[in-house]
């Protein structure tokens, strides 16, 4: 069922840049970051309806994310912090909620002196709410689908460290190659320990990658075009649930290509990511991985098939204060499986689904250390072979504020 999520697994709010396969080399100085003094924050409420046979489950998110990032050393060290606060709505026949921060992390990158290395680590604080009653575990199971795309699919989880360190090297003027490679370790915490559906402790899995791409920069008067490719292997760790390992997530290559085309009036950018998995396996009997048991519902939160997604975004400078834009994505979420020990067949756990999203955006900066955007999209699809309908949608207002 695509509507039984799991809440097991931990997304670290920084791993666009520690462990999701990015551009590893960018702008001028390959690896050359923008350190600054600043304060991202806003508010955005997303809002999903997912029908099956007739019947309507509602849910709904609202988000108050805040990111602070402040340079040192000489803006050679950037350091950033980041938590959201939330509140979660989910309504079958009866409605519960679930609010509270997310847990907070934080991230230091060191930018080597030869301007071609970069160190990356940091740790996620416990600061998420994990003591959950029955109906806030509900809640974070359909929250945490990676399906439905909410800003915070998970609320709490254990102490986790990260590291990664990053290579670039130039290949002439236009073209660099880069490589990657880290880690991440993930604490051990308690899911709703009191609840009829808890689990007591949760150990999961860590995670290491390996990562190598390449980038092109080129320029003309009045325009620019660059593009990325990157190659991505993920290794994951088995996930124990007091103290005996239940779930072994397959591993995974994915390939991630970017481009942009920027002129002097607008942006066009593009982007397609694939991810193939290997086998995931378990342990335990058929009746401790039923549909809809605590330990499907924790241990499989962001767990993915393949997947697949492609999207694009144009914006258009209307005046020198003022850009509109536009963007659809597309992504295609292959059916969960894992191969049983005690069982000679693969048992599915979560069907497969296709979701596409379309909207606008306008931008207004008044200055150079200060702008505003508000935003919207309209999200629908369909899961299970199309027997559940999705549809929701989308809004939100982000500040910058560079100081």
């Amino acid at each position: 069922m695509m509507t039984r999520a799991g809440n097991h697994r931990v997304l670290i709010a920084f791993r666009a840049a520690a462990l999701l396969a990015f551009p590893l080399c960018v702008r001028a100085g390959l690896l050359g970051l923008r350190p600054e003094l600043g304060l991202r924050t806003g508010g955005a409420v997303r809002s999903w309806t997912v029908e099956e046979d007739g019947e309507e489950i509602h849910v709904d998110q609202v988000t108050f994310p805040l990111l602070l990032t402040a340079p040192f050393l000489e803006e050679s060290l950037h350091l950033t912090l980041y938590t959201s606060g939330a509140l979660s709505d989910y309504e079958l026949s009866e409605s519960a909620s679930l609010s509270g921060l997310s847990d907070t992390s934080i991230r230091g990158s060191y930018r080597m002196e030869n301007d071609r290395v970069l160190l990356i680590g940091g740790f996620s604080l416990p600061t998420g709410p994990t003591d959950l009653s029955d109906d806030e575990v509900r809640v974070s199971r359909a929250v945490s689908n990676q399906v439905l795309g909410f800003r915070t699919n998970r609320y709490g989880a254990g102490f986790d460290l990260f590291g990664n360190v990053l290579f670039a090297w130039p290949l002439g003027s236009r073209y660099s190659a880069g490589g990657a490679i880290g880690f991440a370790r993930r604490g051990a915490f308690d899911y709703a320990p009191d609840a009829a559906s808890g689990l007591g402790e949760v150990d999961p899995g860590d995670e290491f990658f390996l990562s190598a791409g390449g980038s092109y920069l080129g320029r003309q008067e009045g325009r620019a075009l660059s593009l990325n490719l990157d190659l991505t292997y993920r290794l994951f760790g088995s996930d124990r649930v007091e103290g005996t390992e239940v779930f072994a997530e397959g591993n995974q290559i994915e390939l991630l290509a970017a481009g942009a085309l920027d002129t002097e009036r607008w942006r066009l950018s593009a982007r397609l990511h694939s991810a193939f998995k290997s086998d995931n396996s378990l342990e335990g009997s058929a009746l401790e991985w039923s549909a809809g048991s605590a330990l499907e519902d924790v241990v499989l939160a962001n767990v993915t098939g393949d997947l697949f997604g492609a999207g694009a975004t144009l914006i258009y400078r209307l005046t020198p204060v003022w850009d509109a834009g536009a963007a659809i994505r597309y992504s295609r979420y292959g059916e969960v499986s894992a191969e049983g020990v005690r069982k000679e067949s693969s048992v599915a756990q979560r069907g497969s689904a296709s979701v596409f999203e379309v909207g606008p955006t306008v931008t207004w900066a008044p200055r150079e250390d200060l702008s505003f955007t508000l935003g919207g999209g309209v999200p629908f699809g369909s899961a299970d072979g199309g027997d559940v309908t999705l549809s929701g949608y989308d809004l939100f207002l982000s500040s910058v504020i560079r100081l």
